[in-house]
């Protein structure tokens, strides 16, 4: 009924004083504020009983979906709106997105973006979270993500509605390394406890430490690596990585001088004249064609054997890059006779 009414009376040449039209200022707390052009405000009063319809046809809403310029049409009686609907969706508004440097509330200025952006609040500022729950200028803690509005119907400069749209993270977790851009300052992790994609900036100073503690930098750290990491304010300020992945490479060359497990390091010279040095691990095989059992001591310089130039000989398993002060990845290498 309220419905065929309302379509009525948009129609009727001569509107009813029950039927009001005007863009929402504001809504919630038992309240629906119109404001015409002129920027004249209206107050009526809402509750259980108001319906609420969208712009589609028939389309029923909850009241949280409809939001602040957005026009509508209402039938009311003594103040009181029983029928809600909105007629243009389109916002009115100047938006503006980014990260919070600093909330200077006695001057009533939100800067932004490392503070290189700076909006002049409304005294009646509005602060809600993202589902329209109402908040405070105090809520707004430094790298909170947010959105800063400005009704366009009104002549006023200042901004008239803040709506946060995520708080900073602050925890230390567990989890598999996705992604570490060095160039873009982003750190993405599959992270254990919430079996999601987390994705972080890199703080511009960040302690990064390999198994064992050994101190290192990002450079040591490559996707598929199990880490735990401590988030402060939405980044990424230490990362520890507890378990490396494996990274599958083959390293042939030429043994320059003894091996042996005591000094658990290999000297390699490959084909084309490079030198390196590899620490071993502990679970190093030795394998030499023709033989049941082979070890490191069955290498020598030059990769020559006793049992003639026949012989293939090759060594697999894991290596560390030596120039790094901890192992930064691990290589299987293979060592063959010419």
């Amino acid at each position: 009924m309220a419905t065929f009414l309302s379509r009525s009376e948009k129609q009727a040449p001569v509107k009813s004083p029950r039927y009001a039209k005007g863009y929402v200022s504001s809504i919630g707390g038992g309240k629906l504020v119109l404001q015409d052009l002129d920027g004249n405000t209206t107050t009526y009063d809402v509750d259980a009983s108001t319906v609420f319809y969208g712009k589609k046809e028939g389309e029923r809403i909850a009241s949280s979906a409809i939001q602040q310029t957005y026009e509508v049409s209402i039938l009311q009686v003594g103040g009181k709106a029983y029928y809600v609907e909105v007629t243009n969706d389109q916002l009115q508004m100047d938006v503006h997105s980014g990260s919070v440097y600093l909330v200077d509330a006695a001057n009533l200025k939100l800067y932004l973006n490392d503070g290189n952006e700076f909006y002049d609040l409304a005294p009646d500022v509005a602060v809600t979270d993202a589902n329209g729950q109402g908040s405070s200028l105090s809520a707004l803690v430094k790298n909170s993500v947010v959105e800063v509005r400005r009704n366009k119907l009104v002549k006023s400069t200042k901004y008239t509605q803040i709506v946060i749209k995520q708080l900073p993270v602050n925890k230390t977790s567990e989890g598999t390394v996705q992604e570490v851009n060095r160039d873009t300052q982003t750190f993405k992790v599959l992270d254990k406890s919430s079996g999601r994609i987390e994705s972080y900036t890199l703080n511009d100073l960040i302690n990064v430490r390999l198994p064992g503690d050994t101190p290192s930098d990002l450079s040591s750290i490559h996707v598929g690596d199990t880490v735990s990491y401590t988030v402060a304010n939405s980044r990424v300020t230490a990362i520890k990585v507890t378990k490396q992945i494996d990274i599958g490479l083959t390293v042939q060359g030429t043994l320059v001088g003894t091996v042996s497990a005591a000094n658990g390091v290999i000297n390699i010279k490959t084909a084309d004249g490079t030198l390196a040095a590899y620490y071993l691990s502990d679970t190093v095989r030795v394998n030499i064609q023709g033989r049941t059992s082979s070890s490191l001591n069955d290498l020598s310089d030059g990769d020559q054997d006793e049992s003639g130039p026949a012989e293939q000989k090759s060594a697999s398993g894991q290596c560390h890059e030596q120039q790094q002060p901890g192992p930064r990845f691990r290589e299987n290498y293979q060592l063959r006779s010419s």
